[in-house]
């Protein structure tokens, strides 16, 4: 399983989304690692850019959908 954190650098709800998803794993006992995903690097994939900021994936998927826009426009 691959989760990562797609969020924007000075993001406000990037603290809050690292702390839900660690304690989220560790509730549920997984001994799985995540990896953060920079919407503002140079070298970012394309397939990245349709997300908002912050957006947890697992194995590419948006866990939240239909969510709606974040509040940083992305």
């Amino acid at each position: 399983m691959k989760i990562e954190l797609v969020c924007a650098p000075g993001c406000g709800g990037a603290r809050l989304a690292r702390e839900n998803l660690d304690a989220a794993l560790k509730m549920l006992d997984f001994d799985l690692h995540w990896s953060e995903v920079n919407l503002d690097s140079a070298a970012l994939q394309e397939f990245y850019r349709q997300f908002g900021s912050p957006t947890i994936l697992i194995d590419g998927s948006d866990i939240a959908p239909d969510r709606g826009p974040s509040a940083g426009g992305t």
